[in-house]
Formats: C-alpha cells, sequence, structure tokens
C-alpha cells in the first residue's frame, strides 16, 4: 500500500441522512443520491478555494458532464437526467454557461 492511497482511503463522503428518512425523499433515485453527495462535497471544500462564488457571494460549483460520467460511470444522457431530477427535487440550481464556459451549478440545502 502506498502513502498516497493510504491518505486517499481514509477520505469520506457525507451524505446528508434526510436522502433515507424524509418521506420527501423516499422516491429519489440512488444515483441522484450520490451525484449531490459529491457535489456537495465539491462545494465545501473547493468551491471557496477555486473561486467559485458569484458576484453575490454564493458558492457554486464547476463539474463538466465528462468528469460526472467518470465518477459515476454512466452515459451523458444519464448525467442530464439526474441533474433534472436534482432541479425538480430543488437540490441544486443550474446557470448555462456560454460559449466555451462550463454551467454553475449551485447545490442547495436540504429542508
Amino acid at each position: 500500500m502506498t502513502k498516497e492511497y493510504k491518505n486517499i482511503s481514509n477520505e469520506f463522503y457525507l451524505m446528508p441522512k434526510l436522502f433515507f428518512i424524509d418521506e420527501d425523499y423516499k422516491d429519489l433515485d440512488s444515483d441522484s443520491i450520490l451525484l449531490y453527495t459529491i457535489l456537495l462535497d465539491k462545494t465545501m471544500n473547493l468551491s471557496e478555494t477555486a473561486g467559485w462564488v458569484d458576484d453575490e457571494g454564493s458558492l457554486y460549483v464547476i463539474a463538466p458532464v465528462k468528469d460526472l460520467q467518470i465518477i459515476l460511470n454512466c452515459s451523458t444522457y444519464k448525467i442530464a437526467k439526474i441533474k433534472k431530477e436534482l432541479v425538480a427535487y430543488d437540490l441544486i440550481s443550474v446557470v448555462r454557461g456560454g460559449i466555451s464556459e462550463y454551467d454553475k451549478i449551485y447545490v442547495k440545502q436540504i429542508n
């Protein structure tokens, strides 16, 4: 085991328990829960450092579809479906990027 692997193997995602106990989320797809958790982690641990803060001081995430496909091992269609579900559940909002710009994903707190 390498030192690098040992450091990474001790890192975890924090998944909100409300997804499993709140009736509002009982029909939320498990892939959507996983993507929300990953985006939440990026927001908490990377957004401010990376300068992903808008003019109003709100943190957002840049998560290219290709990167999400690799993480979740799925198609572009599946990523679009997951993001659409997260928007429908009011867990994220997406601001479309312009030409040659990535979308900004705002991760919302669970109510």
